[in-house]
């Protein structure tokens, strides 16, 4: 499997936040053995006792400090609001507030946002509206989100 730095960066971010663990992460290094055995690294890997190796390995083979992009971020939060670890209007919040402070790019995006953040203070159906309203965004950043954690994690915890 071919992985970018950006997926190599998530990896790390899933290990340290214990978003997966340490036997599933050394699961994913075995499953990726091939027919000619694997690189010096990824034996090393798997043969790691804590998450704190497996860290190490990632930071000095590949420079990777679990350090996520904008999209990554973006990502991450909606996945955790699809998957029931937060509900909706604290995933606005965590985007508007922790994503977004300082992004002066996507002026649209927070404006949706703010939009659907402001239907929890008055509409009988805020969720329903809101998803509505920043829909374009999970469409925009959960499907290359989705596709690199997958490459680590296939069934989720």
């Amino acid at each position: 499997m071919k992985l970018t730095h950006d997926d190599l960066n998530l990896f790390s971010a899933l290990i340290e936040n214990n978003s997966i663990s340490v036997k599933d992460a050394i699961d994913w290094g075995y499953s990726q053995y091939t027919n000619e055995g694997a690189p010096n690294w990824l034996e090393n890997f798997v043969l790691s006792g804590d998450k704190f190796e497996l860290l190490d390995i990632l930071k000095n083979e590949f420079n990777v400090y679990g350090e996520l992009t904008l999209e990554q971020q973006i990502g991450e939060v909606i996945h955790r609001y699809l998957t029931n670890r937060i509900n909706l209007h604290q995933a606005i919040n965590e985007l508007l507030y922790d994503v977004y402070p300082y992004d002066d790019a996507t002026k649209k995006e927070k404006s949706e946002l703010y939009i659907a953040d402001d239907f929890f203070d008055w509409h009988e159906t805020p969720e329903k509206e809101a998803l509505k309203t920043i829909s374009f965004i999970f469409d925009k950043y959960y499907p290359k989100f989705a596709e690199s954690y997958n490459n680590f994690i296939t069934v989720d915890q």
